[in-house]
């Protein structure tokens, strides 16, 4: 399946050496801007230039769509997926592929 959103961008505008995977659920707004805010911003260290990336699975009827769009374009670090939200094995399997044709660096 192909993704819903995916921001082939993050990795391509700067070398990026790591990618940390965060699985994460539509609703988790909150919990994902804290991330940003805290451990999440740091994309330098010791050398290592990273970057990280929230991964969402599909959750029919939540109504979210637009918000996690608009939260996909702002911030340029969400992998949207069509498989089930509820599926951590699916989304990160599906990660891994997307990591491995857009960041193959990393």
């Amino acid at each position: 399946s192909r993704p819903i959103i995916h921001n082939t961008q993050l990795c391509s505008s700067r070398n990026v050496d790591l990618i940390i995977v965060i699985l994460s659920a539509a609703s988790h707004f909150l919990e994902r801007q804290s991330i940003r805010e805290t451990w999440g911003s740091l994309t330098k260290s010791h050398g290592i230039n990273s970057a990280r990336l929230f991964i969402i699975g599909y959750q029919p009827d939540t109504g979210l769509f637009q918000e996690v769009s608009n939260e996909a374009q702002h911030e340029g670090d969400l992998l949207y997926l069509t498989v089930d939200e509820n599926s951590m094995t699916l989304k990160e399997l599906h990660a891994y592929q997307w990591l491995d044709q857009y960041c193959p660096n990393a």
